[in-house]
């Protein structure tokens, strides 16, 4: 007998390699249901409010009435007194509606952007399990993911398997979790590797759009201080001068909006630091609404108000200036 688990959407899912797809917005849910092949034998059904989980048993296959591969099996709903094991619930922003045909704000020949939601995360394995894009944009391009490494220097670098040479698709860089904006993916290892050495050489440019509690002094400033992450708790630390296992960060800033006890700011990261924008406004007594990590929690926002809005660069292949914006999603 197969086990069905219902779980609130803020515990998100992880498709894995094998998963096939797709999009299914039926009329009653508009929901998204994923199913695996013999490697993970698991059928996935998401819907705005719940996500459940079916053990496929050792049967054929079949097509179900949403022309997926698998079909749920015989279930048990789990009791009430279960839902303890599921583990606390940490904020995160509201799961979003999974039409990664709708993210996308660029696509050509080489690479993909997408307008990722709050709540998405840029790619697996890195601050907590979850729906991410590397996965979704695998699906979509019906190829095999891959952990690039770019500029990033928090983290070590992963060289991708031989065997996937240039049909995989990677993340070029990441923003958290609750954050939104643009994110580029690369469709090869050939491309990867020619934007990784623009990021490191700084030749492209990242514009983000944040609201905070405060008024700066200055219309316009630099943030410089360095900065520590604690790979256990997943937090990071600043401090202005420097320190054993500190790493330096630049951020640029221009004031966009006075709203009275709060500002909307121009940010510009200058390096690629973890967490780097959240930790330097908040060092600088500047915390951004809706971070309850280092910002301020407001009531009525269930995420923080924070955008990558635009990523500007030389495309690597056409030799043309492009820039990739995604809109604002405050008013």
């Amino acid at each position: 007998m197969g086990v069905h688990v219902a779980i609130p959407m803020l515990h998100a899912f992880t498709a894995p390699e094998s998963v096939r797809h797709a999009q299914n917005e039926h009329a009653a849910g508009k929901g998204l249901q994923v199913c695996a092949t013999e490697e993970l034998p698991l059928c996935v059904t998401m819907s705005q409010n719940s996500l459940a989980v079916w053990h496929v048993g050792p049967a054929s296959p079949q097509v179900n009435e949403t022309g997926l591969d698998c079909v749920p099996q015989p279930s048990m709903k789990s009791k009430k007194s279960d839902r303890s094991s599921i583990g606390p619930r940490i904020p995160r922003a509201p799961a979003p509606k999974l039409d990664f045909a709708k993210w996308i704000v660029f696509e050509d020949a080489w690479l993909l952007a997408v307008d990722k939601p709050a709540g998405v995360l840029s790619q697996g394995g890195e601050g907590g399990e979850g729906i991410n894009v590397v996965d979704l944009a695998r699906a979509h391009l019906k190829k095999p993911s891959v952990l690039v490494r770019g500029f990033a220097p928090d983290t070590p670098r992963r060289s991708p398997p031989a065997t996937l040479r240039s049909a995989s698709v990677g993340v070029l860089h990441r923003i958290d979790r609750n954050v939104s904006g643009v994110v580029l993916i690369a469709k090869d290892h050939g491309i990867a590797s020619a934007m990784t050495k623009l990021f490191a050489s700084g030749a492209v440019e990242r514009v983000y759009r944040a609201i905070v509690r405060g008024s700066p002094t200055k219309d316009a400033f630099t943030i410089d201080a360095w900065l520590k992450k604690n790979e256990r708790t997943n937090e990071v630390e600043a401090r202005a001068t420097e320190a054993p296992g500190f790493r330096p960060a630049k951020t640029e800033v221009r004031v966009l909006r006075r709203l009275g006890e709060k500002t909307e700011l121009e940010v510009r990261p200058i390096t690629g630091r973890s967490h780097q924008i959240r930790v330097h406004l908040a060092f600088v007594n500047l915390p951004i609404i809706g971070d309850p990590k280092y910002g301020v929690v407001e009531k009525g926002t269930n995420r923080p108000l924070l955008h990558a809005e635009r990523v500007t660069f030389v495309h690597p292949r056409t030799r043309k200036a492009i820039t990739i914006e995604a809109p604002i999603p405050w008013g």
